[in-house]
């Protein structure tokens, strides 16, 4: 990673980073290939977390500042 201009990344400037080499590249077999992970966390259950809109709304969002995607499914917190 020391090729990476780390405060043109922070600034967005690199918005399209790719390390160099392959070695930082998984090898994926399929879309849906999970052979990368470790089986430990493959094996616990899947689980929806659930936060209350009050709590998100108390936090501070500056960090996500830029950032636009929102999951379909939650847009409802959202809404006032």
């Amino acid at each position: 990673f020391k090729s990476i201009n780390w405060q043109a990344l922070t600034r967005r400037e690199e918005r399209h980073y790719k390390p160099q080499t392959l070695r930082y590249y998984l090898i994926m077999k399929a879309p849906n290939d999970c052979s990368n992970f470790d089986r430990e966390f493959l094996n616990e259950k899947a689980r929806l977390s659930y936060s209350d809109k009050n709590f998100i709304d108390s936090m501070d969002q500056a960090a996500f500042a830029g950032f636009s995607f929102i999951n379909p499914k939650m847009e409802h917190l959202l809404e006032k």
